[in-house]
């Protein structure tokens, strides 16, 4: 069990407490450089490795006093929204997921927490997951398709990989920065897997058929080239595509 924390807390409230001894003042200073939509009062500083033991014990050790952590909505600090997601993550089965996830996306305000949605769901519930994938992609909350973008670009870009996941990520409504960052890292992450599905819309979206905005297909050329993945040949390529863009040539 988590030498930092007691696990048999009796309530959300007691656990809050010590989430609030585990902050670490400099990591906190950190964190808020890293999450500018976030106040300084919401942050505590804990490290993403102790809140993710924290909630594998929990979940483990005390599964009532998890479901009332879970219950507790709106969190106080980024680090229970944090340690809430990393909860939902122990979760096995595509439905029980979607509908515990649902009532906490209208809470998530910065990338940092939404990022961290990661089940570990086999074959067969990843593929009753994608309906709801789709859904949050379409949601008009920037922090709700961004979930979505991360499920599947963590789960779909291979074996359930399917063209029209493109045009889900393309037409995700929100136009702001942390949107077309989850669609160029998207997009990005796509190249390596299926370049084949990648490489057209990269080059000419409308030509694909897939509605990308300029500023989501930068960011888009922008990962692709920071990749490591990405070879040598093609990161030359979209260098002059990136200049042709920003030119009004492509």
């Amino acid at each position: 069990m988590c030498e930092h924390i007691n696990t048999q807390a009796s309530s959300a409230n007691e656990l809050r407490t010590q989430l609030e001894e585990l902050g670490e003042p400099p990591l906190r200073s950190f964190n808020a450089r890293l999450v500018p939509t976030e106040s300084d009062e919401a942050l505590l500083g804990i490290r993403i490795p102790t809140l993710r033991q924290i909630a594998k014990d929990l979940w483990r050790h005390n599964r009532p006093l998890a479901d009332a952590f879970l219950s507790d909505l709106p969190h106080r600090y980024l680090e229970e929204n944090l340690l809430h997601m990393l909860l939902l993550n122990q979760l096995r089965d595509a439905d029980e997921y979607a509908t515990a996830l649902e009532p906490f996306l209208p809470h998530i305000t910065n990338w940092m927490v939404s990022d961290a949605a990661g089940p570990k769901l086999p074959t067969e519930e990843l593929q009753r997951l994608e309906p709801y994938l789709r859904t949050w992609l379409a949601d008009s909350h920037t922090y709700t398709s961004r979930v979505g973008g991360v499920l599947l670009m963590s789960n779909y870009l291979r074996d359930l990989f399917r063209p029209e996941h493109l045009q889900w990520v393309a037409r995700i409504p929100s136009q702001d920065y942390y949107s077309h960052m989850l669609q160029g890292w998207y997009l990005a992450t796509a190249l390596v897997t299926q370049p084949d599905a990648i490489w057209p819309v990269l080059r000419d979206p409308e030509a694909a058929g897939v509605p990308l905005s300029v500023e989501a297909r930068l960011k888009a050329i922008q990962k692709s080239i920071e990749s490591r993945r990405i070879s040598a040949g093609d990161k030359t390529e979209l260098r002059a595509l990136r200049a042709a863009i920003r030119g009004g040539h492509a």
